[in-house]
């Protein structure tokens, strides 16, 4: 799960909550909802988390992949499993509406 995968990065770095969150430039509260599945990742907290931490982007949304980014195919990679997400939630929300 991504709170699994924030959480493991945050600990790996040896950060509270409050630590990491200022890394970010977030409020401890936001940290501590995203490990407790209270909220969901948004796109700007994870690439924030990518650029400071060097993680890779697709591993900390789907889990698959090298947890560091390692050459800009990384990215790539990223890209696509992100618009094969997208597509899964489109038809997802298709689905709800009908």
């Amino acid at each position: 799960m991504i709170s699994e995968r924030v959480k493991q990065i945050r600990e790996n770095n040896h950060l509270t909550q409050k630590q990491f969150a200022e890394c970010l430039d977030l409020k401890h509260e936001k940290i501590r909802d995203i490990e407790n599945d209270k909220q969901k990742l948004n796109i700007e907290i994870a690439q924030k988390i990518e650029d400071k931490f060097n993680i890779n982007l697709r591993w900390l949304l789907t889990g698959r992949g090298d947890k560091y980014i390692t050459s800009n195919l990384d990215k790539i990679c990223y890209c696509k499993d992100n618009e094969e997400i997208n597509e899964r939630q489109n038809e997802k929300n298709e689905l709800e509406i009908t």
